[in-house]
C-alpha cells in the first residue's frame, strides 16, 4: 500500500520526462521533508489532513501524511531532524524506483 501511494502521488505531480538525475523526484522530497517537519513540530495529524483539504483530502497526499504520523515524534532537534531526513530520503528513493520502471514502462510502450 505504502509504495502504491507513492506511485499514484508520482503520476500525479509528475510529468513523464527523462531525468537521469531524479530531477522529477524533488518535489516529492519536498513534501516528504515538509510532512515530516510538521510531524516532529508537533503539529497535529487532523491539522495537516485539513490543511489539504479535510475529506476532500488527495488519497495519495493522506497515505503521505498517514506515513510521516507513524514515525514517532522526537523531542530533540537531533532525532527530530535525523527523522526529517530519513524519512525524505525514503520516500525519494521510492519515487527514484518507480519513476525508473514507468519510465522503461513508457519507453517500451512507444518503441512497439
Amino acid at each position: 500500500m505504502k509504495k502504491a501511494a507513492v506511485i499514484m502521488l508520482f503520476i500525479m505531480i509528475m510529468p513523464f520526462t527523462a531525468s537521469a538525475e531524479g530531477k522529477n523526484c524533488d518535489p516529492i522530497e519536498g513534501i516528504a521533508k515538509n510532512m515530516m517537519k510538521l510531524r516532529q513540530g508537533g503539529v497535529p495529524m487532523s491539522h495537516v489532513v485539513k490543511g489539504f483539504g479535510g475529506e476532500q483530502i488527495n488519497p495519495e497526499i493522506k497515505m503521505l501524511i498517514i506515513r510521516a504520523y507513524e514515525y514517532p515524534r522526537y523531542h530533540s532537534s537531533e532525532n527530530q531532524k535525523a527523522a526529517t531526513v530519513k524519512f525524505r530520503n525514503e520516500i525519494y528513493l521510492e519515487c527514484i524506483k518507480e519513476y525508473e520502471w514507468v519510465s522503461r514502462l513508457l519507453n517500451s510502450e512507444k518503441s512497439e
